[in-house]
């Protein structure tokens, strides 16, 4: 007498249930994916200011140490000067090659009132080898020796938005720095809101002033230097 017929109980998928299952897949998707590339593009961010400022803040703190203060080295030579001779790069026109489209957005979005802080007759500008825009911000008639210098990390890719791509620092100590000491907050309409978010990514080494209030956390004390 033969052997009984094994049964194979086993049932494979049904059309429904993969295409569940495909549904599933591609929400947990929409939804993992963004935050995947935000942070990746935050860190990257992050490491591109810390660098920049380091370079800028080791040559300011070099040409400190020759020159004795900030208004003895805007007389020996220019703020400018000293600083581009030790930085890698190259010295450009500010109105041709750092011709941006338009004016620059505050870290909401919104438009600065017609203002382009990268091809200004008050600024000189530099590109480093890495195509970081670096502006250096002056008057009329002493342009690029204020102490302000704009960065903006990404050269000529947008989105032009300060605390995203393009931040400021101050490095004298008798320009106007206390007006955007704290100008780096995540609801604030001010059209130089996100422009100090670099001294908070290079003292907290995050960007979390997109996502909360950090006013509470932000120190007076900190500095350019």
């Amino acid at each position: 007498m033969p052997p009984p017929r094994k049964t194979n109980n086993s049932k494979g998928f049904t059309l429904v249930e993969v295409l569940v299952t495909l549904t599933i897949l591609g929400v947990i998707a929409s939804v993992v994916i963004p935050t995947i590339i935000s942070k990746q593009s935050e860190k990257i961010t992050i490491i591109k200011v810390k660098k920049t400022y380091a370079a800028l803040s080791s040559i300011y703190n070099f040409n400190i140490t020759l020159f004795g203060s900030f208004n003895s080295i805007v007389a020996n030579g220019g703020f400018f000067n000293n600083m581009t001779d030790n930085l890698k790069g190259k010295i450009v026109n500010c109105g041709t090659t750092m011709n941006k489209n338009g004016p620059y957005k505050n870290l909401l979005g919104n438009r600065d009132s017609g203002k382009n802080y990268l091809n200004n007759a008050y600024f000189k500008c530099f590109i480093l080898e890495d195509g970081v825009y670096i502006a250096f911000s002056g008057s009329k008639t002493n342009p690029g020796n204020n102490g302000k210098i704009y960065i903006d990390i990404n050269g000529p890719k947008k989105p032009d938005r300060f605390g995203i791509d393009v931040f400021m620092f101050v490095f004298s100590s008798d320009d106007n720095a206390a007006r955007i000491v704290n100008n780096c907050k995540y609801n604030s309409t001010d059209k130089n809101n996100g422009l100090s978010c670099g001294l908070w990514i290079v003292n907290k080494g995050n960007m979390d002033y997109l996502r909360r209030d950090i006013s509470a956390e932000w120190n007076s004390n900190w500095s350019e230097k």
